[in-house]
């Protein structure tokens, strides 16, 4: 897990809702409370960091999840030159 750490970046996880964030964010929840979820692969590293349910959540609309996803990402990258701490892949 320290592996994945990224130094110095306030964000952990990049993700997309492509329904809602309430729906998205009821998924991780229910993994947390100890559910076995199949889509909830970032969630397992975010609850493993102490005080996680301390941790803020923010989003942002658009008209493509996954190309928003993508260049935020991206971003994320070029800064830090690494994915952020709890997305698994590109």
């Amino acid at each position: 897990m320290e592996q994945k750490w990224v130094e110095n970046a306030e964000i952990l996880y990049i993700g997309k809702a492509e329904r809602s964030i309430d729906k998205r964010m009821e998924q991780h929840i229910y993994f947390w409370s100890g559910n076995d979820y199949d889509s909830a692969w970032g969630g397992r590293l975010i609850a493993q960091i102490k005080d996680f349910d301390k941790l803020e959540v923010w989003e942002t609309e658009c008209d493509n999840p996954k190309a928003k996803e993508r260049e935020l990402i991206d971003k994320f990258v070029k800064e830090y030159k690494k994915l952020p701490f709890a997305n698994l892949r590109r």
